[in-house]
């Protein structure tokens, strides 16, 4: 609406004269048609469509580009190999002791028990080795700790002589002495071993080495008397 320049009375878009005074009106411009005014609409919403459009596909693009992208279905992932078993160390085997050998029947000869000379002899004991052809014997006699000695000759004649004198040991087990006659031996443990000539055993031997009055000595066997 518009106002007339003469009265001022509103006067209509498009009137030529006023209708209140009568009075030509200059052409006043109209406002714009419905129809103009559709298609501005129209252009505005098909910018806005436009714009839509094109975020969502910008928007999409961005989102497809950040994953990661799909194995074909023929490929396969890979799998772990799973490693075989360890074995088991197994327990050995605990070793069997040897059976102990079955005890003999026959007893073990005990060893002389520790005496009082040079143990050989209890005090107040004799040991005597007899040897025969020619006939000759030697005596170990204990005291309280001392030995002494006996040669006994009896190759000589009928009768026999006896000869006593101090002994001197230099070894124990076999028992090896010397006598102040002259006689030197060893006197060894061997019980049962030794055998006279009547094949009589005895528990200790005696292997001469110097006897006076015999050039060529052999070995005698000895008993104990108390």
């Amino acid at each position: 609406m518009a106002n007339c320049p003469s009265c001022g009375g509103s006067v209509a878009a498009g009137d030529r004269f006023c209708g209140a005074c009568g009075r030509d009106l200059p052409t006043v411009p109209g406002a714009p048609s419905g129809h103009g005014g559709g298609r501005s609409l129209a252009a505005i919403g098909l910018v806005v469509v436009g714009a839509l459009v094109l975020g969502a596909g910008l928007y999409q693009v961005i989102e497809r580009s950040t994953e990661a992208p799909s194995l074909p279905a023929s490929v396969a992932p890979p799998r772990a190999t799973p490693l075989p078993p360890t074995p088991m160390p197994q327990p050995s085997e605990t070793p069997q002791s040897a059976p102990a050998p079955a005890a003999s029947s026959e007893t073990a000869p005990a060893p002389p028990p520790a005496v009082g000379c040079a143990n050989l002899l209890v005090p107040g004991a004799k040991i005597i080795c007899s040897a025969f052809e020619p006939n000759w014997a030697i005596e170990l006699i204990c005291g309280q700790s001392d030995l002494t000695s006996n040669f006994i000759d009896a190759f000589s004649g009928d009768s026999m002589e006896k000869t006593s004198g101090p002994v001197g040991l230099s070894r124990e087990n076999p028992w090896v002495f010397r006598t102040r006659q002259g006689f030197v031996g060893s006197i060894a443990s061997t019980p049962g071993a030794c055998r006279d000539e009547s094949d009589k055993a005895f528990d200790f031997t005696l292997t001469p080495v110097e006897v006076p009055g015999v050039l060529d000595p052999q070995t005698a066997c000895c008993r104990i008397e108390r």
